[in-house]
């Protein structure tokens, strides 16, 4: 990553922004440009401790989230392919739903959170990958 990517802007004597990019000079290239993003999603936010706060919360709940929704939409699943739900048009279709949205937890929430720890994930192994995951968590998100 380039030392100039964050520079300073034209208007000096911001002081938020100033103190933004002060802050940054301490953080490796993956929290620059994951803080950057924050940001500038938020420019208003006027304290860098929101935005690590919510960066150790993300770090918290991904793996939360993941577990307890797999956890819910497998017997999600058993329960709408029981004998007496099949006959419904419904419970297919929530059967369906979950075996997606597991899909959708492990192609996107599990990537992030990857991401986010800093864990090498399967997207940056080759050019195949790169495009395959992107492309199945959209067709699974999309697949509701």
């Amino acid at each position: 990553m380039k030392d100039n990517f964050f520079v300073f802007s034209k208007n000096k004597t911001n002081p938020k922004l100033l103190v933004f990019h002060l802050t940054l000079l301490f953080l490796d290239d993956i929290q620059k440009i994951r803080t950057y993003q924050l940001y500038q999603m938020n420019n208003e936010t006027n304290s860098l401790a929101l935005l690590a706060f919510v960066y150790r919360i993300e770090i918290i709940t991904l793996p939360i989230l993941i577990i307890m929704g797999s956890i819910c939409n497998v017997m999600t699943f058993i329960v709408m392919r029981r004998k007496r739900m099949r006959v419904s048009s419904t419970c297919f279709y929530m059967a369906a739903l979950a075996v997606t949205d597991t899909l959708v937890l492990w192609t996107g929430c599990l990537n992030q959170w990857f991401y986010i720890i800093h864990i090498p994930t399967v997207v940056a192994k080759s050019n195949f990958t790169c495009k395959l995951l992107p492309f199945l968590f959209v067709f699974f998100a999309d697949a509701r």
